[in-house]
């Protein structure tokens, strides 16, 4: 599952400001919707079921994990903006850290899906050499997330997911060896045939685009290497309305579970060995697995139906209201009270669980 730890509220930002990937440039949270009582304005076309929040909140951080869980996914991968502190690159890196420490806990693997561009800015804004500022961010994961016992392994290799590339194959060799490291690197589809002399060899890993399950097709059936396949429940940017027409695509998917179950079934049909699910929480993109509002808990059903798991909408709802004890209910449930619960949940103590839930959700 392909995760964003970019949102930040205004309690929890720096300067007392929503973050930008709730704002973009045209929408203010402060302010709320007319005809929609406590909905906030945000830059996105969907609104999640427990409003907007801030990613680094361990609340939240449960909250998805749990519905990851009980969805049938087996790990989390974070797209990371990598160490230095740079725009809202600082707050994306805490927020990881701070779900990446729960993931163990609650029994799911994590990955890292590398942003390279990032690195260009810190070469411009504070003239380190990008190679150099890519060396940091290797040497950071090598002592602290490939070394973990739950990153995500594939084929026995830890995965190393790069989103884009602006360096030459030398360039990543030259970042892997003196970082002391040699993940298995998955680059954008289309991409590794220019990194061939990359070691070990990369593979590819499919994102969603205006080529769509076409594209898919044509790509499984033409790369021999590595993969990764993705599914996605559509999409629909809000980049136009938000303010960022420069980010703004011309194509849309329809967002739906019929498009989700349809991509679900497309990498079944391909005999796909590793799914990317895209993604769980793209709001500014529409891509967004998270339950909302106008879409329910329909995408993750869907997913449940895939992966096999036996659980349904109603523990879905079980872990919505448990987020909701922990949050709205501070005042009346302790602390002790809600870790239990969320010890029966991570346990797949559904019933012990669905008990205390039932005691203190009004």
């Amino acid at each position: 599952m392909h995760y964003m730890p970019w949102f930040e509220t205004n309690t929890s930002s720096s300067n007392g400001k929503w973050g930008l990937h709730w704002t973009m440039s045209t929408k203010d949270p402060n302010t709320f919707v007319d005809g929609f009582p406590g909905r906030r304005q945000i830059a996105s076309y969907f609104y999640p079921l427990i409003g907007p929040y801030h990613s680094g909140d361990p609340e939240v951080i449960e909250y998805h994990l749990l519905l990851m869980k009980y969805s049938g996914v087996d790990a989390a991968v974070i797209d990371w903006y990598g160490t230095h502190d740079l725009y809202d690159y600082k707050i994306n890196f805490e927020n990881t850290d701070q779900f990446v420490k729960k993931t163990a806990e609650v029994g799911l693997d994590f990955g890292i899906v590398y942003e390279p561009y990032i690195n260009t800015n810190v070469e411009n804004l504070t003239g380190q050499n990008k190679s150099l500022a890519a060396i940091d961010d290797l040497n950071f994961l090598k002592a602290n997330y490939f070394n973990q016992t739950n990153y995500l392994k594939i084929n026995g290799e830890n995965a190393f997911l790069v989103f884009g590339n602006n360096y030459t194959a030398n360039e990543w060799n030259t970042i892997f060896k003196s970082a002391g490291v040699s993940p298995r690197s998955y680059f954008l589809q289309n991409l590794s045939s220019n990194l061939s002399g990359i070691s070990p060899t990369p593979g590819e890993f499919f994102w969603v685009n205006s080529t769509d399950a076409g594209g898919q097709k044509s790509w499984d059936a033409s790369f021999k290497g590595l993969k990764i396949s993705g599914a996605y429940p559509g999409f629909k940017d809000y980049y136009l309305q938000g303010g960022w027409a420069n980010n703004h695509l011309n194509w849309e998917i329809d967002v739906s579970a019929s498009t989700l179950k349809d991509r679900l079934n497309l990498v079944k049909n391909i005999n796909a060995n590793v799914v990317q699910i895209q993604t769980f929480n793209d709001f500014g993109e529409g891509t967004m697995m998270e339950p909302t509002v106008e879409l329910g808990f329909s995408f993750l059903n869907e997913l449940q139906l895939f992966t096999g798991v036996q659980y349904s909408t109603k523990e879905l709802e079980l872990i919505y209201k448990y987020y909701v004890i922990r949050t709205k209910y501070k005042s009346t449930v302790s602390d002790s009270q809600a870790r239990e619960i969320f010890d029966y949940l991570k346990a797949y103590k559904v019933s012990e669980a669905e008990k205390l839930i039932n005691r203190y959700y009004k």
